[in-house]
């Protein structure tokens, strides 16, 4: 389940907390009694290998759209070649 802590009081409390169960996403207040958990959650962007993980992840996104589309230019220019008579259909 991944949730966040959406609205805080003047005091720096949470208000209120969005949840997503990958079902339904929620947005309710905040109950101490049934949300306190989350206070004592770790976030992970605090961890430096975290955020190079993601950082290098992206990267590897990138790289793999940039293939993607290299894939499909070259097939267009192959297709553009054969029909200005350049190249031949066999190839």
């Amino acid at each position: 389940m991944h949730f966040e802590l959406s609205d805080y009081d003047d005091t720096g409390k949470p208000t209120r907390v969005n949840t997503d169960d990958g079902f339904i996403q929620c947005s309710r207040r905040f109950i101490k009694e049934e949300d306190g958990w989350m206070l004592d959650q770790l976030n992970a962007n605090d961890f430096p290998i975290v955020r190079a993980g993601r950082q290098v992840e992206a990267m590897i996104n990138e790289i793999n759209a940039l293939r993607k589309e290299v894939f499909h230019l070259k097939q267009s220019e192959k297709q553009w070649m054969v029909a200005a008579g350049f190249g031949s259909k066999e190839k």
